[in-house]
C-alpha cells in the first residue's frame, strides 16, 4: 500500500502499485504480492516434499546472489574504508533501532521448530539445524552489511534497495564522484556512460531480479510454518478443529494453509511494507520473549513439569540439607543401596548461616517455589521493556531507574530459586541466566520500535487472547479429567527412586545425595 502520487510508468509499476478507485486518493495495492503468496500457498498445499524442493531451490538462489555481491565488491576493489567511518553514524540508538527493524529476517529460525514432527531424529537434528543455520545466516548478514556499506556512502545507499544502489554507484561513478552533492542523480542510473565496472552494472540488474526470490523465500517459510502452529494448537484443543485435519493424500494441514494464504495476501496487498516490517519484528521479538520466559517457568515450577520419573542411573545431582541439630549433613549411596553419612562439611559458621537464610527465603527444593517464578519472570520482562522504552522516549530518569531496579531484583530472586534438572534431550544451559539475558536483549530491541508497531501488536495480541478465552480455554485437552485430578497437580515431593523412601531411622524430609551412585 502506498499513499502518494499515482505513477503510470510501465507494467511493473502497476504490478506493485495498482491504483484502487473509489478509495483515498493515491491508495494503491500490490498485485504482485498476491501472486507470489498464491504461488507459495499452492506449493505448500502440494505436499512436504514439493515444499522442501522449492525452499531448497530458493535458498541456493539467494545464497548465490549474496555471494556474488561479496565477491564483486572485493573483486573490483570498490570497498573503501572511508565509507565505514564513522562506523556508528547514528550511535548505539541507531544500532538498536536498526536491529529491531530488521529482526523479521530471523523469523525463519522459529519456523524450523514448527517442522519438528516431520524431521528424522528431531532431538538431535533440530538443535543442529536451528543453531547451525543461525550462525551461517548471521555470518552472511555481517559480510553483506560490511561490503555494501563499504562500497558507497550511506546517503547513496538509501533505505529501499541499498544493495542495488551500491552496485550501480560503483558501476557508474568513482569514490570521489560519489561524495558530490548531486551524486544520486548521476550515479544511481542503470543506464550510464561511461561504465567503470560492467560486472557491477549487469550485476545490479541481476540482484534486482533476484530480490524478488529473496522475498519469496521469506514469504514461503512463514506460510509453511504458520499452518503447522495452528495444527498443533488445534490438536491440543486451543484452536478450531478444522485446522487439525490433514489432507489424506498430501498429509499437510490444507485448511490452515489456505486461510494463512488468504490472510497474508490481504495484508501484503493493502498494508504498508514498513508497517508490516515493524509489526513482524515486534511480534517475533515477543514470541522469542515468551519462549525465554517459558523455559524459566518450566524449569522452576515442578507442578508444570510433565516429564516421566527418571531412573536411578540418571540421578547425578547432590544436595546438602540441614539436619535436626542445624548442622549440614551430606549423604551418599553405598553400593548396597543404603545411605551413608560422610559427616558435616567444614563450612564456616557465617557461611552456614547464609545458606540457612537462603533456604528459609527461597526453599531447598523447586517444589517450594510455588508461583514465585511466574510472578518474578513477568515482573522482570515487563520492567525491562518499560525501562528501555523510557530510555528511547527520554522519559523522566526516575522511571528508568525504578524499572531497571525492579529488573535487577527480579533477576536476583530468580537466580536464587532452586531449579529442576535439565531434560535428557536438548536443554537450555545455565537456567535462568541464559533465558534472562535473552529477555533483556529482546526488550532492548523492542524498546526501539515505533509506537505504531506496539499499537498493531496489542490489537493482534488482543485478538489472540479473545480467541483463547472464547474458545481455547474451554476446549483445551488439559481440561480432560481422565489425566488430572480434581485437586489439581500436587506440589508435594515425589520420590524419584525407592532409595528416597528408605529412611532407615532418618527424617523422611531429608534429601539424599546420589552423586556417587555411579562410582560405587
Amino acid at each position: 500500500m502506498t499513499h502518494g502520487k499515482k505513477d503510470s510508468g510501465g507494467f511493473l509499476e502497476y504490478l506493485t502499485r495498482f491504483p484502487i478507485p473509489f478509495v483515498a486518493d493515491g491508495y494503491t495495492c500490490s498485485p504482485l504480492s498476491v501472486v507470489i503468496i498464491a504461488l507459495c500457498t499452492y506449493i505448500n498445499v502440494a505436499g512436504a516434499k514439493e515444499s522442501s524442493r522449492f525452499n531448497n531451490a530458493m535458498t541456493v538462489l539467494n545464497i548465490s546472489v549474496l555471494a556474488f555481491v561479496v565477491l564483486a565488491g572485493f573483486g573490483t576493489h570498490t570497498v573503501t574504508m572511508d565509507n565505514l567511518d564513522p562506523f556508528f553514524p547514528h550511535g548505539i540508538a541507531g544500532v538498536s533501532q536498526g536491529a529491531g527493524l530488521v529482526f523479521f529476517a530471523f523469523i525463519g529460525f522459529d519456523m524450523v521448530a514448527c517442522l519438528s514432527e516431520e524431521v528424522i531424529d528431531p532431538e538431535v537434528n533440530m538443535p543442529i539445524g536451528i543453531v547451525g543455520s543461525l550462525l551461517i545466516c548471521t555470518g552472511i548478514y555481517v559480510a553483506i552489511s560490511l561490503v555494501v556499506v563499504g562500497m558507497a556512502p550511506v546517503e547513496l545507499l538509501g533505505v529501499d534497495v541499498p544493495i542495488t544502489n551500491a552496485l550501480f554507484a560503483n558501476a557508474c561513478c568513482s569514490h570521489s564522484e560519489q561524495i558530490q552533492e548531486n551524486a544520486s542523480q548521476q550515479c544511481l542510473d542503470s543506464i550510464c556512460s561511461p561504465v567503470l565496472h560492467s560486472v557491477l552494472l549487469y550485476g545490479g540488474r541481476f540482484v534486482s531480479f533476484g530480490a524478488i526470490f529473496g522475498l519469496t523465500s521469506g514469504t514461503f517459510t512463514s506460510l509453511m510454518g504458520q499452518p503447522r502452529i495452528w495444527y498443533r494448537m488445534a490438536q491440543d484443543g486451543l484452536f478450531f478443529q478444522m485446522f487439525a485435519n490433514l489432507n489424506e493424500k498430501t498429509q499437510v494441514p490444507t485448511a490452515g494453509m489456505i486461510v494463512t494464504g488468504v490472510g497474508a495476501s490481504f495484508l501484503a496487498c493493502f498494508v504498508e511494507l514498513s508497517d508490516l516490517a515493524n509489526l513482524i519484528s515486534l511480534g517475533t521479538l515477543m514470541v522469542f520473549t515468551f519462549v525465554d520466559a517459558g523455559v524459566i517457568i518450566l524449569r522452576l515450577c515442578p507442578f508444570l513439569d510433565k516429564r516421566p520419573p527418571q531412573n536411578n542411573n540418571n540421578l547425578t545431582s547432590s544436595s546438602v540439607t540441614e539436619s535436626e541439630d542445624d548442622e549440614f549433613q551430606e549423604f551418599a549411596v553405598t553400593s548396597e543401596g543404603s545411605p551413608k553419612i560422610h559427616g558435616p562439611p567444614p563450612y564456616p559458621q557465617q557461611q552456614r548461616r547464609r545458606r540457612q537464610l537462603t533456604h528459609i527465603l527461597f526453599g531447598q527444593s523447586p517444589h517450594s517455589n510455588g508461583a514465585k517464578p511466574i510472578f518474578f519472570t513477568l515482573l522482570f520482562t515487563t520492567s525491562s521493556i518499560i525501562g528501555f522504552c523510557s530510555i528511547v522516549n527520554e522519559v523522566e530518569r526516575y522511571v528508568t531507574y525504578l524499572c531497571f531496579g525492579t529488573t535487577a531484583v527480579s533477576a536476583l530472586v530468580l537466580a536464587l530459586l532452586p531449579t529442576l534438572p535439565p531434560p535428557d534431550t536438548f536443554g537450555c544451559p545455565l537456567v535462568p541466566i541464559v533465558p534472562l539475558m535473552g529477555i533483556l536483549s529482546n526488550a532492548y530491541m523492542m524498546g526501539s520500535l515505533p509506537f505504531s508497531a506496539w499499537l498493531f501488536a496489542f490489537v493482534w495480541f488482543a485478538a489472540g487472547m479473545g480467541v483463547y478465552f472464547a474458545y481455547g480455554i474451554w476446549h483445551s485437552k488439559l481440561n480432560d479429567t481422565s489425566t488430572t485430578t480434581n485437586a489439581g497437580p500436587s506440589t508435594e515431593y515425589t520420590p524419584l527412586s525407592p532409595l528416597d523412601d528408605q529412611s532407615d531411622g532418618y527424617d523422611s524430609t531429608m534429601e539424599i545425595s546420589l552423586h556417587d551412585v555411579q562410582n560405587k
